[in-house]
């Protein structure tokens, strides 16, 4: 088994973050993530075996089909690409 230490969100540098905690969770709400340039930035800046997780949107929990669920689920899916998570 292995214990990740992290937080939802953080203040200051990542590299600041990455140096105390190795996990970092991301929350996928509409208006909540940066920039796909910058969680670019964030994997690049991050030392090897430094994890993130996405956190789905609420609308995703809510399994109503629609043009929100399939927006929520496309973001979410990018920005786990991004962060090299899948």
């Amino acid at each position: 088994m292995e214990l990740r230490v992290g937080s939802t969100g953080f203040r200051g540098p990542i590299e600041r973050y990455a140096g105390k905690l190795d996990l970092l969770e991301l929350r996928a709400e509409p208006g909540v993530l940066p920039r796909s340039s910058t969680l670019r930035a964030y994997r690049r800046a991050v030392p090897a075996g430094f994890e993130f997780s996405v956190l789905l949107p609420r609308v995703v929990g809510e399994l109503e089909p629609g043009a929100a669920l399939e927006t929520a689920l496309g973001r979410s899916v990018e920005v786990a690409e991004i962060l090299e998570i899948m």
